[in-house]
Parts: structure tokens; sequence; C-alpha cells
């Protein structure tokens, strides 16, 4: 392969908002030689599934990964090849995957990579197109999880509120580091019961002492009006 840039100590490489297309993304990561970096961004690009496998090998090149963002690109089905690179990153502590038009396909492959995460801190899936029950698998990769600080799975699944509520007490049931939360759906449509619309999140788990943001926005407007 033509490498484009040697870099022995490079720590930190961010090339988010650069126009970046999957041809031009590919042949970046796979010139790129380097095997210490901590940091890694190529967010807000328009890069697709097809370059799936080269940023796979350059995540396994890349052994200390920290922080990984490939947020609004189109990887979609590409990011089951994604998610075998990160079950291997153990010092992986912030990863965002959110706006890749994510589908169930890929599902059980970021479970097995989730449960490999053991000091993760940030996970954020937001805005694809996972289903509830994908969610609901998802979160259960956290429960008793002993670092994760901040859940977004925001904007995939058009549900109930009273199974958000569910999804909420699975997500809060043992994690007690857990600061920031946000399920917010695309579509919340509240369930009309003994004549009165259900509130999701009736009750909360005492366990998580350290909650402090909790985002349950588009419940109700959705399905009244």
């Amino acid at each position: 392969r033509a490498v484009l840039l040697k870099a022995t100590s490079l720590q930190s490489f961010d090339m988010s908002n650069a126009n970046l297309d999957t041809i031009k993304a590919a042949k970046i990561v796979r010139g790129l030689d380097c095997t210490t970096l901590k940091c890694f961004n190529m967010s807000q690009n328009n890069v697709c599934e097809k370059a799936a496998s080269e940023i796979m090998t350059f995540i396994d090149n890349n052994p200390l990964l920290e922080e990984l963002n490939l947020s609004q690109n189109r990887i979609a089905n590409g990011m089951w090849q994604i998610a075998t690179a990160v079950s291997k990153l153990h010092a992986i502590k912030s990863l965002d995957i959110s706006r890749n038009h994510i589908t169930s396909d890929s599902t059980d492959n970021l479970i097995s990579a989730l449960t490999e995460c053991a000091v993760l801190e940030k996970f954020i899936i937001s805005h694809n197109l996972l289903t509830f029950t994908d969610i609901i698998k998802l979160a259960q990769c956290f429960r008793g999880h002993p670092s994760i600080q901040q859940l977004n799975f925001s904007r995939n699944f058009n549900t109930f509120a009273s199974e958000v509520e569910f999804l909420v007490d699975v997500i809060l049931s043992t994690n007690q580091p857990l600061v920031i939360l946000n399920v917010c759906g695309r579509n919340i449509r509240p369930r009309f019961v003994d004549g009165h619309f259900s509130s999701p999140c009736s009750h909360h788990n005492t366990n998580t002492l350290a909650l402090q943001n909790l985002h349950l926005s588009r419940f109700f407007f959705d399905g009244i009006f």
C-alpha cells in the first residue's frame, strides 16, 4: 500500500467535516502508517459502508484508541465490521456512531463489541434506524457496567411511552456511574390507560445516584396532535 504519512508517535488524528467521500477516506486510512493513535475523528463526512473494511483495518492497527468518532456518515450495514474492530479496543472510552443509517443487521456485532469495552464511558448511537428491540438488547450490555457515564439511544425507534419506561428501567437498574441518559424517540406515542395517558419513567431506580441529566423529550406531542 502507498504510505501517505508515517507518524510513529501520532496520538490524535482529526479529519472531521473534511468533505471526504468513501474513496478519499479509504485512501487516507490505508495510507496512514500509525499505530499509536488515542483519538480518531472522521465525523461529518460522506463515507459509506464500502470503506468499512479499510476503517476496520485502521482500527486494528491502532489498539490504543480511547476515542472513536465516526458519526454523521453513511456507514450503515458496514458497521458490523467496525464493531468487530472495536471489540479489540480494550482502552476505548468514547464511541460515537450516531447518524449512520445503522440497522438491525449490525446489532449482534455491536453487542459483542460492547461487552468487551470494559472502560467505556460514553456511547452514542442516536439518529439511526434501530428498532426498540435492538435498543433493549444494546442497553442490556450496560447493566452493571463499571464506567459508563453517558448513553444516547435517541431518535431511533417508534414506540409507546410505557415501553420507553421499561427501557429506562433496564438501563438504570445497576448503572451507578451513569450521568447522562438520552432515550428521546422519533415518535413516542403515549399509551391511553385507565382514562389517562401513561407517563414514561414514573419511577426511578435509587441505585443511579450519579444521574444528572435524563432526556425524555418527544413523548407526548407527536402522539396527541
